[in-house]
């Protein structure tokens, strides 16, 4: 739903079941994309560390995740489950906003996943759906036509 000169009016998407789906699809993609072309590439001129296939992996998904929000709002999965990312205010996702947003993904990896359940709890308690990286970044995940 269009409000006008670039800002959306959010629907704020109530499903984690959905919004897991969308992240999965495109973690498999990543994965797909990293374990078949780009990590092989590294073994080939023999740059393929422990380090930098964590260097790898943060850039490639950084790109395609940042890439993507602030270009369409929505990855892959997004788009098959018609979800985007918006600004809490409505308007379309800016960089700031998308590298802070992937900043904090990056964050909630680190302690075993950890984040990641912690956030859970915010997308299926809080009243606007937002996980961790949604309340750092101030973003909302909203369902389109």
């Amino acid at each position: 739903m269009e409000m006008g000169e670039g800002r959306l009016a959010p629907r704020v998407e109530t499903s984690i079941v959905m919004r897991s789906l969308a992240f999965v699809i495109d973690i498999a993609l990543l994965r797909g994309l990293l374990f078949t072309l780009l990590l092989p590439a590294l073994g080939q001129v023999g740059a393929r560390t422990a380090l930098m296939e964590a260097v790898a992996t943060v850039a490639v998904t950084g790109f395609y995740f940042v890439g993507l929000w602030t270009w369409t709002g929505q990855t892959v999965g997004k788009k098959i489950f018609r979800l985007r990312v918006i600004q809490a205010d409505g308007y379309p996702l800016g960089l700031g906003h998308a590298l802070l947003r992937y900043a904090t993904y990056v964050a909630m990896v680190l302690p075993f996943f950890m984040g990641f359940i912690f956030s859970a709890f915010f997308l299926i308690n809080g009243p606007s759906r937002q996980g961790l990286h949604d309340k750092a970044a101030g973003t909302l995940v909203v369902r389109i036509r």
